[in-house]
């Protein structure tokens, strides 16, 4: 029992959000102890059991392995560390321990300047701006040296005094790509052409782009949806105490919620569904009782971005007995 106070209500129905595998395993309990006939007391405990350098184990499961307690009467995962430590009993409890929050908006994972066009149309605008800028230094060189009326050359020479170099069209490729305008004027056909091209895709690129960004702005991104994508994610994390075990989920303990030389983010469900409302977090419970908070608190456009990931990947919670244990056919019949 994480809360002392949950002895007082295992079967009143109070608190749900509390313990809750804990309440829902006391009616089996005391089922398999009327069907045994027995008498029976409980040791309580506020953890499943930890596995020190030693070998020895706290918790439960420590009380088990010392042969204190004949069976443990809350659930717990079945994991390999386990193994050997205590039997299971085939008896689940459908709960689901995972990371829950909301989703985050996508410019806050990804490079919003990028999203708008596929890489395969980058490299298009990209191969065809390089065309439009060779193109147009043809177009320029040619414009320069072709001869042309005294009056049609004075007045091209006020606004191009001298032959348009490569850097020079380079920045009038930029210029209009960007909306920014340029200094040069084409008064042949040719380099009309080209630069009329040039401002036509301008334009058009200019307007599906800022469009698509628009749109990005708004949008929420379903790209973390594994313990690796949390891992390397933005958001901050938390959780309720439970072990981790393989490295991904020791990393996500030892980078993200409890990074060394910083204080843990080990917090209770309350805090836990405060900071997923309000913040850039995940936080790692009990789905029922996580979600009884949400309904509580949050608004019912908030539930809607909700998103898990179960990053134990385990079977239900089962319970467990001492290895070798007398009453083990029993129980199981029970």
């Amino acid at each position: 029992m994480t809360d002392p106070d949950t002895i007082n209500h295992l079967t009143d129905y109070e608190n749900k959000h509390i313990d809750p595998v804990t309440k829902a395993n006391y009616p089996w309990i005391m089922h398999i102890a009327n069907r045994m006939n027995a008498t029976i007391s409980f040791r309580v405990t506020d953890s499943w059991g930890y596995r020190s350098e030693n070998g020895t184990w706290s918790g439960m499961t420590g009380m088990l392995q010392r042969r204190e307690i004949d069976i443990g009467g809350t659930g717990t995962f079945f994991i390999p560390q386990r193994i050997g430590v205590v039997d299971y009993i085939q008896l689940y409890t459908h709960t689901r321990a995972c990371f829950i929050f909301r989703q985050p908006l996508l410019s806050t994972v990804s490079n919003i300047f990028t999203l708008p066009f596929q890489r395969s149309v980058w490299i298009a605008i990209a191969v065809f701006l390089l065309l439009l800028l060779v193109l147009l230094c043809f177009s320029t060189k040619w414009e320069y040296r072709r001869g042309a009326s005294a009056n049609t050359a004075r007045y091209w020479q006020q606004f191009n005094p001298t032959e348009q170099t490569v850097s020079d069209n380079l920045m009038v490729v930029l210029g209009a790509i960007a909306q920014q305008g340029y200094s040069y004027e084409p008064y042949r056909v040719p380099s009309r052409i080209v630069t009329l091209m040039l401002l036509i895709a301008a334009l058009n690129l200019y307007a599906s782009y800022t469009a698509n960004i628009v749109a990005l702005l708004q949008s929420t991104t379903d790209s973390i949806k594994t313990p690796a994508d949390l891992l390397h994610s933005p958001l901050k994390l938390g959780a309720q105490d439970v072990s981790f075990q393989d490295p991904i989920r020791r990393a996500i303990v030892e980078q993200k919620i409890e990074p060394k030389g910083q204080n843990g983010s080990w917090m209770s469900v309350e805090e836990g569904a405060r900071r997923v409302r309000n913040e850039l977090f995940a936080f790692h419970a009990e789905r029922g009782a996580l979600y009884k908070i949400m309904q509580e608190t949050y608004y019912e456009e908030e539930k809607c971005g909700i998103m898990e990931i179960d990053v134990m990947n385990m079977l239900d919670p089962l319970l467990v007995i001492q290895t070798r244990s007398p009453y083990l056919e029993i129980v199981k019949n029970a």
